[in-house]
């Protein structure tokens, strides 16, 4: 993989600048060139929603496991309500709900960017 495709990666990943440069192996101000590239924005754009959709998938996955045990909980599943943790539990499978939903509508968001930026140089090509 070369360089240029590891910073692609790490950018996307939300590491700084200084980080990437450190990682990579070139100096902050290539970093800052090649960001710079519009090649170079759009497969950090696209490596964001890939990491996205992935994390997607993940809590998609951790949701259902909380829906199952939110169901066994309001249908007074003995094995679940006497459980000593349960308040914990409850408060966790409540929050994997909520980061899901977030997760959901910054994913939903990130794709609507990627659309109007990519129909904006669309446009500004055929000006």
């Amino acid at each position: 993989m070369s360089r240029r495709d590891q910073a692609v990666i790490l950018l996307a990943q939300g590491k700084s600048v200084t980080d990437v440069s450190d990682s990579v192996g070139v100096s902050r101000q290539t970093i800052y060139t090649w960001m710079d590239d519009e090649e170079m924005q759009r497969s950090i754009q696209l490596e964001k929603t890939r990491l996205i959709r992935s994390l997607s998938a993940l809590m998609i996955k951790v949701t259902l496991q909380a829906l199952y045990h939110l169901d066994k909980v309001t249908e007074g599943d003995p094995e679940v309500t006497m459980a000593r943790d349960v308040q914990v539990r409850l408060q966790a499978d409540r929050l994997v709900i909520q980061k899901v939903r977030d997760l959901m509508e910054m994913a939903d968001l990130e794709d609507r960017v990627s659309r109007l930026e990519e129909r904006d140089r669309y446009d500004t090509r055929h000006r």
